[in-house]
């Protein structure tokens, strides 16, 4: 099979990270990938991809995708694989003018991923509403079942026939006698307002220095919001204990991590931390509320943060307090449960699971075509206008709306 990946820029998070995995397996079992993807990247990700797949930079916008998508050379692609909205409609597109044989397929990594928008839209998301509609079930692959059940809720559609493939976490342990110093947390991710985890530690470390106990927060990871932490740790006076690292290299994160006492995090960094052997609490989405799924090995239906999470809710700094108060017996305890839960997803294993989605998707059609190219073009000129003249672009709160509206809803029961 001839698999097509197409993704937006490579940048070091969960779904880079799956692509490279599952490059990896497909082509130890005798497939062949392509990875489309934008023009920005994390090199040492690129170089490791690249010794598994045929990499084709396009710009990752579908309209200026859409012009130049004849140098992916997909003639003889079988499955073009959309890794998320932002690239289901240049993978269709790219599809009808490039890989006529190929079925397109896509992953639904976010519970907010295709769930109704918030107020006027552009209209290439129109046009990504409309033609994940026509997308049949068996094409649509969920990270997990509270990104399904979330759908399923609010698009009224049953999803049944959609598989739900977790994400692999085979890294391997930690030394078992590793020396832990306690007083170290680490995070790693990116920096996102509907990540909201490291601010809600931020509030953690400085009640628990209050308490008389110090921690030292290191962050990893850069995005949008990373400005908003740095300032956040400068208006808690917080300096001298937390360190905010930016990028990390993938093959870093053990070594960022061998003398790690705590992980906090969401989805992939926190079950390959828990893989690792260092006791790893899943964070939450909800931006208002400091919260914690539990450890790993508490979360329910491999929840990986989603509001829609199954499970329990507990209070951040309990569980920080919880974990600091154990024996050394019990702290390696956690650490096993942790790292037993997330080993259940091996690379092959989940590979496997993918080639066997791929094999059982339909054909469908749904024409992207030159007017839908140009009225993409026409749509994003007149949000960019609007833009300049101070109004609000809906699509800014895609994740975070969604996330501050489910909460208010949930908060009001």
């Amino acid at each position: 099979m001839k698999i097509a990946f197409v993704h937006g820029h490579l940048l070091l998070g969960g779904i880079e990270t799956l692509i490279l995995k599952l490059a990896r397996e497909f082509v130890a079992t005798g497939h062949s990938v392509t990875v489309v993807a934008g023009p920005r990247g994390n090199p040492q990700l690129e170089t490791n991809l690249r010794r598994y797949a045929k990499l084709v930079r396009l710009p990752s916008s579908f309209m200026r995708g859409y012009l130049s998508g004849s140098r992916a050379d997909l003639a003889d692609v079988d499955i073009i694989f959309a890794c998320g909205a932002p690239q289901l409609l240049l993978a269709q597109a790219l599809k009808l003018r490039h890989a006529p044989r190929a079925v397109t397929v896509v992953g639904v990594y976010s519970p907010w991923e295709f769930t109704p928008g918030i107020g006027a839209r552009r209209f290439d998301w129109q046009l990504t509403d409309r033609l994940f509609a026509a997308v049949p079930d068996e094409n649509v692959i969920f990270v997990n079942e509270p990104c399904r059940s979330e759908h399923r809720l609010t698009l009224r559609r049953s999803f049944e026939a959609s598989p739900v493939i977790v994400v692999p976490t085979d890294r391997p342990a930690l030394p078992a006698n590793r020396i832990v110093d306690r007083e170290k947390i680490v995070s790693i991710g990116r920096i996102v307002h509907f990540k909201p985890t490291p601010f809600h530690m931020l509030e953690v470390i400085a009640e628990m220095k209050k308490l008389g106990r110090r921690f030292v927060f290191h962050v990893y990871g850069v995005g949008v919001a990373f400005d908003a932490l740095k300032e956040a740790v400068v208006e808690k006076g917080l300096e001298e204990v937390v360190t905010l690292h930016g990028a990390i290299d993938y093959d870093d994160i053990p070594r960022a991590l061998e003398d790690c006492f705590l992980f906090v995090g969401m989805a992939t960094a926190a079950l390959e931390a828990a893989a690792l052997g260092v006791p790893s609490l899943m964070g939450y989405e909800a931006p208002d509320e400091r919260v914690t799924l539990g450890f790993v090995h508490e979360t329910v239906e491999n929840a990986m943060g989603e509001l829609s999470s199954k499970g329990k809710r507990y209070p951040l700094l309990d569980k920080v307090k919880e974990l600091d108060a154990m024996s050394s017996a019990a702290y390696a305890e956690t650490a096993r449960k942790g790292q037993d839960h997330a080993r259940q997803f091996s690379s092959e294993a989940i590979a496997a699971q993918y080639i066997s989605a791929f094999e059982n998707a339909r054909r469908f059609d749904f024409p992207v075509g030159f007017w839908e190219f140009v009225r993409s073009i026409v749509s994003a000129v007149n949000w960019k206008i609007r833009g300049l003249l101070g109004e609000h672009h809906p699509d800014t709160d895609r994740y975070t709306g969604r996330i501050g509206a489910q909460s208010a809803v949930a908060a009001n029961g």
